[in-house]
């Protein structure tokens, strides 16, 4: 296997991400935190074993594919507010966080799946208005204070510009469709939530 950098970052990202999902899993089991960052080494010496003379990580990635921007931002949040017992990222912040997500989602994969006259996945190859369309939303979650979402945002266009990715599709740098189905599920569970509870207000 050819490692450049497309690929390091890509397989960097998927053991990122199965790193947060097995310390999420364990994280009621364990309270000390040497012991959650143990599990994070040991995740990722894990996902680097070899079988059938490849690193565990690159079958993972042919199961996945390779993880947006917002996932990783995601696994990264996950680990670190794990570790430290503190959640970095405001329920506001995350919540818009999740809505951009849903919203891009429904605007992408409905539409690239032929349910519409545009491919709106090709306009993620050279479609220069939808930059500044991510520019403007950055700028509104900046005067928000949720900068989980602006950093996404920053980070995902710039890594477009600088082709960190082996996708030279913009749409690929932004979100995924494990993420999208997380954003949709969460943003769901808080709608039905936000009923709920003005259901008992009333």
């Amino acid at each position: 296997m050819n490692l450049t950098l497309n690929v390091f970052l890509a397989l960097g990202g998927v053991a990122l991400v199965f790193s947060a999902l097995i310390l999420r899993i364990t994280r009621n089991r364990v309270s000390s935190i040497t012991v959650k960052i143990a599990i994070v080494l040991a995740s990722l010496v894990l996902l680097l074993l070899p079988v059938m003379s490849e690193p565990l990580v690159i079958y993972l990635r042919g199961l996945t594919g390779d993880f947006s921007v917002a996932m990783l931002l995601l696994s990264a949040s996950t680990i670190a507010s794990i570790l430290v017992q503190k959640d970095f990222v405001t329920t506001q912040d995350k919540k818009l966080f999740y809505l951009m997500i849903t919203m891009m989602s429904l605007i992408l994969y409905p539409l690239s799946l032929g349910w519409g006259s545009i491919d709106t996945y090709q306009l993620g190859y050279s479609f220069w208005p939808i930059e500044w369309v991510l520019v403007a939303l950055g700028l509104l979650a900046f005067s928000l204070r949720a900068p989980l979402t602006v950093v996404w945002i920053a980070t995902a266009l710039i890594s477009y510009q600088l082709s960190l990715f082996e996708s030279r599709n913009l749409w690929d740098y932004l979100i995924d469709p494990i993420v999208s189905v997380i954003a949709i599920s969460s943003s769901i569970v808080g709608l039905f939530r936000k009923k709920k509870v003005m259901s008992y207000a009333t």
